[in-house]
């Protein structure tokens, strides 16, 4: 059985140093950065450091405050949207609900009051506002709904 071998592709030389050369220049230059930036942050006075880490505590707390309003607006519509559904099933004329005003009011650190006022026919077809609300969990999982 004869076997055959591939031959095996010789890197030139010089693509050797070049590529030596270059990743030599890269590690420097990033030597250079961390050692710029250090330099830097020691010529700061305290004030100016407690300044930058105070602004990094506000970046954060903000960051998270919106993150926590974005998942708070989309448990509110989820929820909304729920005891809208919930609503119009038990009307007289489904398709003449027509929402007035929403809100939410938080209650605990899990749970939440949506807060609706409509209007509808009633069973003498006559336009009526009224108001219900709903007790939900933050992600819009309604627990309890008062008419």
């Amino acid at each position: 059985m004869q076997t055959t071998t591939t031959p095996q592709k010789k890197v030139p030389k010089g693509f050797k140093i070049f590529f030596g050369v270059t990743i030599s220049i890269i590690v420097l230059f990033i030597f250079i950065i961390i050692k710029s930036n250090a330099k830097y942050e020691s010529s700061l006075t305290p004030q100016q450091r407690d300044s930058i880490a105070n602004q990094k505590v506000i970046d954060s707390a903000q960051a998270a405050m919106a993150d926590r309003n974005e998942k708070l607006d989309k448990g509110f519509n989820h929820g909304k949207y729920l005891l809208k559904t919930a609503l119009k099933e038990n009307m007289n004329d489904p398709d003449s609900f027509e929402e007035a005003q929403a809100n939410y009011v938080l209650l605990t650190d899990t749970t939440m009051k949506i807060n609706l006022a409509y209007r509808g026919k009633n069973v003498f077809g006559a336009m009526i506002l009224k108001n219900a609300s709903a007790i939900a969990l933050l992600d819009g999982t309604l627990l309890k709904i008062d008419n």
